[in-house]
């Protein structure tokens, strides 16, 4: 992977991929750290799944979003 990490020049500010990585090893682990949060919205889904919530959120979405079309 050509490249190079970025350096911690401030760990305060900085995450763990550092500032002034350009290459694919950055876009790595910018999506490595998106995992956590895209398991967690993924659980979520099927919890709410399970209890009937997204059916429910179906029925009352509907008639909001049904556009009636005028013909001319």
């Amino acid at each position: 992977m050509i490249g190079k990490f970025g350096t911690m020049k401030d760990p305060a500010k900085n995450t763990f991929v550092g500032a002034g990585g350009v290459s694919a090893r950055a876009g790595f682990l910018f999506a490595l750290s998106l995992i956590p949060s895209i398991m967690l919205a993924i659980g979520i889904v099927n919890v709410l799944q399970h209890y009937g919530a997204l059916s429910a959120a179906q029925k009352l979405m509907t008639p909001l979003f049904k556009r009636k079309r005028k013909i001319k």
